[in-house]
């Protein structure tokens, strides 16, 4: 059946609405799994949505201008990953840090969580902290918590190879 209408939740970009000829349905993964929208939620053609994010409140419009209101009470994590260095300018030769903040703007804890991130080209794996392990030019963290509303910080250090002329490096 076509779809009328689609709504990306922009507090979870991996949860999708949709109105279609046969009742509402919703995604949390993205669109790998699809169910019905709301326990009781009638079956009929759902012409328009619209999101209120701040409420978690979803309206459904209907062919013959019925409108439904549907509170959206699932818990899911949203994960934000920022990554910086030092900011210091540094040389062949030198160390340098990164730090790799993942921030959860959801509203339920994410646990089991891995962050990787490779060794930048014309760099050395020096050493990561908060039990980061360097495989193959991968560095990885296994099994992190974030709380909902929380981060997790975890940094690893690469030295700039001697030889290396350039004026920057790309991580």
């Amino acid at each position: 059946s076509p779809v009328n209408s689609i709504i990306l939740d922009p507090s979870f970009p991996n949860t999708l609405y949709v109105g279609t000829d046969v009742g509402g349905f919703v995604t949390y993964d993205g669109g790998g799994h699809w169910g019905p929208l709301g326990t009781g939620f009638p079956v009929v053609t759902i012409d328009q949505l619209d999101l209120d994010p701040s409420h978690r409140i979803l309206v459904a419009g209907t062919h013959g201008r019925g409108a439904f209101r549907l509170a959206d009470t699932v818990t899911v994590p949203s994960l934000v990953l920022s990554k910086v260095d030092a900011g210091i300018p540094v040389g062949p030769g030198s160390n340098l840090t990164y730090t790799l903040t993942l921030r959860n703007i959801g509203n339920a804890d994410a646990t089991g969580v891995t962050i990787t991130d490779p060794v930048p080209a014309n760099t050395s794996f020096v050493s990561a902290g908060q039990g980061g392990t360097n495989v193959s030019g991968r560095v990885t963290w296994s099994g992190l918590t974030v709380p909902k509303g929380g981060s997790a910080q975890v940094s690893f250090t690469v030295k700039i190879a001697s030889s290396f002329t350039g004026s920057s490096i790309t991580n």
